[in-house]
């Protein structure tokens, strides 16, 4: 090999290093956001979120390098970029609330151990009903006017009434984060030390 060609590809190699590091470093504070989130803490939906932000983050990423790995670390590499809960990430983190609802999966908040009779001690007149999770996340109570016309009053339960999770949802059942996003924080870091070892 030249030199000129070794030259190319060192400059090759350290800016796939490169990437690889930033890579690493976002899916470290993946890891350690998603850690405090399992606390469950007050601050566990910041951290929650972080999680997943940071997550997504190593995706984009890794994509700046997957054509420097070989065809076999592109193709996992591709395949897990296809899948409808990382299709789902990408939709959380940018905000997109339409594809959220209108993509292969869809995010609802479950509860745990809920408290009916201190719910329904909060009820405003005319409630019919408590939605605990809309599609981002919100409690609100439909409440019929005199008129016949229902309304939504949004609220915000005490915390000791129950514990909230993420759920993705599509045609084969539900996706709980807590299965979820380790299961992909397992899958980047796989992929991250494959690439490493092909510099």
């Amino acid at each position: 090999m030249s030199k000129g060609k070794r030259r190319r590809s060192s400059k090759r190699d350290k800016s796939s290093g490169e990437i690889l590091k930033s890579a690493q470093s976002s899916l470290d504070r993946a890891k350690r956001a998603w850690e405090r989130y399992r606390e469950r803490g007050a601050d566990a939906d910041l951290f929650l979120n972080e999680a997943l932000i940071n997550t997504v983050g190593v995706m984009y990423k890794l994509r700046n390098n997957k054509r420097r790995h070989g065809p076999e670390w592109e193709s996992r590499f591709t395949a897990l970029e296809a899948t409808p809960r990382m299709q789902w990430l990408k939709h959380y983190r940018d905000g997109d609330q339409h594809g959220l609802e209108e993509g292969t999966m869809s995010s609802s908040a479950y509860i745990k151990h809920l408290g009916s009779a201190e719910l329904w001690g909060m009820a405003p007149p005319g409630a019919v009903n408590a939605s605990l999770g809309d599609q981002f996340g919100r409690c609100f109570w439909t409440v019929r006017r005199p008129d016949g016309r229902e309304e939504r009053r949004y609220f915000v339960p005490p915390q000791s009434m129950f514990s909230t999770g993420l759920v993705g949802s599509d045609e084969n059942g539900e996706y709980e984060i807590e299965t979820l996003l380790p299961n992909l924080i397992d899958e980047l870091q796989s992929l991250i030390d494959s690439a490493s070892r092909s510099l």
